[in-house]
């Protein structure tokens, strides 16, 4: 065999692996590019303070994050993977996660609210702390366990790109003109 053919044999065997891992290596290198081309204009605009603020409010809002991922990313990564050509037992997986991590979305909710309620240093911010919370809510309904167990990482690296492409846009108007 020569090595072309040998190459042909390794792409054709591993069809699925090669497609995932370019999906994810497009999607690591968005993680760091969106931030350099961002970060400059977003603290110009902002001031160090400003933009001080919107980072404590995303890293505030991040516990929130966790707390509605409760380790779905894995366990029903994992699950998924198993079941993957039972499309019956992947719907009950499907609903049965969504429920749980709308729950915690809640849950989320109930215990915000008295945050920027109570405590005025939350208060005085309230409306950076509420666009903030609602990644929280994105990330709650953003299948990236779905898409890992079914091994379908295009999906996930796309829809995460034109997020992250629209949130920058927005950003860069609302700076703008806010």
């Amino acid at each position: 065999m020569t090595i072309k053919q040998l190459i042909q044999k390794f792409i054709s065997k591993n069809r699925t692996l090669l497609r995932n891992f370019s999906s994810l290596t497009i999607l690591q290198i968005s993680q760091y590019l969106f931030p350099l081309i961002t970060f400059p204009y977003l603290v110009r605009v902002l001031g160090p303070g400003g933009y001080g603020l919107v980072a404590f409010a995303n890293a505030f809002v991040g516990y929130f994050t966790v707390l509605t991922d409760y380790g779905f990313n894995l366990s029903a990564t994992k699950d998924i993977s198993v079941y993957r050509d039972d499309k019956t037992k992947i719907t009950e997986i499907f609903y049965s996660v969504l429920s749980v991590k709308l729950l915690l979305f809640l849950l989320s909710i109930f215990i915000i609210i008295p945050i920027l309620l109570l405590f005025s240093k939350f208060n005085q911010n309230a409306l950076i702390y509420f666009v903030s919370f609602l990644a929280v809510f994105g990330t709650t309904i953003f299948l990236v366990w779905l898409f890992q167990g079914l091994e379908r990482m295009g999906y996930i690296s796309w829809i995460s790109i034109v997020i992250k492409i629209l949130l920058g846009y927005f950003s860069f108007c609302f700076c703008s003109f806010g």
